[in-house]
Protein backbone atom coordinates (compact mmCIF):
# COMPACT_ATOMS: atom_id res chain seq x y z
CA UNK A 1 0.00 0.00 0.00
CA UNK A 2 1.27 3.28 -0.97
CA UNK A 3 1.97 6.29 1.40
CA UNK A 4 -0.30 8.74 1.46
CA UNK A 5 1.76 11.54 1.78
CA UNK A 6 3.77 10.62 -0.91
CA UNK A 7 0.34 11.21 -3.43
CA UNK A 8 -0.34 14.77 -1.94
CA UNK A 9 1.57 17.30 -3.90
CA UNK A 10 3.37 19.90 -1.68
CA UNK A 11 2.67 23.41 -1.71
CA UNK A 12 4.16 26.34 -3.18
CA UNK A 13 4.64 27.19 0.29
CA UNK A 14 6.34 24.33 1.49
CA UNK A 15 8.78 24.25 -1.65
CA UNK A 16 9.46 28.23 -0.19
CA UNK A 17 10.14 27.04 3.36
CA UNK A 18 12.50 24.51 2.31
CA UNK A 19 14.68 27.10 0.52
CA UNK A 20 14.14 29.48 2.75
CA UNK A 21 15.87 26.40 5.70
CA UNK A 22 18.61 25.68 3.22
CA UNK A 23 19.74 28.97 2.76
CA UNK A 24 20.11 29.87 6.38
CA UNK A 25 22.38 26.78 6.53
CA UNK A 26 24.41 28.52 3.61
CA UNK A 27 24.06 31.87 5.75
CA UNK A 28 25.57 30.02 8.59
CA UNK A 29 27.92 28.19 6.97
CA UNK A 30 28.92 31.61 5.37
CA UNK A 31 29.24 33.43 8.88
CA UNK A 32 31.33 30.41 10.21
CA UNK A 33 33.96 30.96 7.24
CA UNK A 34 33.58 34.59 8.15
CA UNK A 35 34.66 34.03 11.77
CA UNK A 36 37.42 31.33 10.80
CA UNK A 37 39.33 34.17 8.75
CA UNK A 38 38.95 36.92 11.53
CA UNK A 39 40.58 34.53 13.87
CA UNK A 40 42.90 33.65 11.31
CA UNK A 41 43.82 37.68 10.42
CA UNK A 42 44.00 38.20 14.21
CA UNK A 43 46.45 35.30 14.73
CA UNK A 44 48.59 36.53 11.45
CA UNK A 45 49.07 39.86 13.27
CA UNK A 46 50.17 38.49 16.83
CA UNK A 47 52.84 36.22 15.16
CA UNK A 48 53.92 38.61 12.79
CA UNK A 49 54.29 41.34 15.99
CA UNK A 50 57.80 40.47 17.04
CA UNK A 51 59.40 40.85 13.87
CA UNK A 52 57.12 44.24 12.98
CA UNK A 53 58.38 45.51 16.31
CA UNK A 54 62.00 44.52 15.59
CA UNK A 55 61.65 46.05 11.81
CA UNK A 56 60.09 48.90 12.69
CA UNK A 57 61.20 49.54 16.10
CA UNK A 58 57.85 49.90 18.10
CA UNK A 59 57.81 49.60 21.81
CA UNK A 60 54.96 47.20 23.21
CA UNK A 61 52.40 50.29 24.05
CA UNK A 62 52.84 50.72 20.30
CA UNK A 63 52.02 47.58 19.57
CA UNK A 64 49.18 47.85 21.92
CA UNK A 65 47.92 50.52 19.79
CA UNK A 66 48.33 48.87 16.74
CA UNK A 67 46.27 46.11 17.73
CA UNK A 68 43.16 48.10 18.87
CA UNK A 69 43.07 49.75 15.54
CA UNK A 70 43.21 46.40 14.17
CA UNK A 71 39.66 45.46 16.27
CA UNK A 72 38.26 48.81 16.23
CA UNK A 73 38.02 48.58 12.40
CA UNK A 74 36.02 45.54 12.83
CA UNK A 75 33.73 47.05 15.45
CA UNK A 76 33.22 50.33 13.70
CA UNK A 77 31.72 49.17 10.79
CA UNK A 78 30.18 46.17 11.24
CA UNK A 79 26.82 48.84 11.67
CA UNK A 80 27.19 50.65 9.10
CA UNK A 81 28.24 48.03 6.43
CA UNK A 82 25.20 46.14 7.34
CA UNK A 83 23.05 48.82 7.18
CA UNK A 84 24.19 49.94 3.86
CA UNK A 85 23.84 46.20 2.67
CA UNK A 86 20.34 46.18 3.78
CA UNK A 87 19.34 49.60 2.41
CA UNK A 88 21.08 49.85 -0.85
CA UNK A 89 21.17 45.71 -1.38
CA UNK A 90 23.70 43.10 -1.58
CA UNK A 91 24.83 43.41 -5.36
CA UNK A 92 25.32 47.70 -5.14
CA UNK A 93 26.96 47.37 -1.97
CA UNK A 94 29.57 45.50 -2.95
CA UNK A 95 30.16 46.80 -6.06
CA UNK A 96 32.79 49.06 -5.09
CA UNK A 97 34.73 46.26 -3.27
CA UNK A 98 34.54 44.65 -6.44
CA UNK A 99 36.16 47.34 -8.69
CA UNK A 100 38.95 47.81 -6.56
CA UNK A 101 39.83 44.39 -5.64
CA UNK A 102 41.42 44.27 -8.85
CA UNK A 103 43.57 47.44 -8.65
CA UNK A 104 44.53 46.73 -4.74
CA UNK A 105 45.75 43.22 -5.52
CA UNK A 106 48.21 45.01 -8.31
CA UNK A 107 49.78 47.50 -6.23
CA UNK A 108 50.98 44.42 -4.16
CA UNK A 109 52.51 42.94 -7.10
CA UNK A 110 54.10 46.39 -7.81
CA UNK A 111 55.51 46.47 -4.45
CA UNK A 112 53.41 48.96 -3.24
Amino acid sequence: MRNVESLVSHSPADSAAESAGRQRYVLVGLLFLHTVNTYVDRVCISVAAPEMQRDLGLSNQTMGYIFAVFSLGYGLFQIPAGWMADTWGARRFMRPSRLSSPRSRSGVRVGW
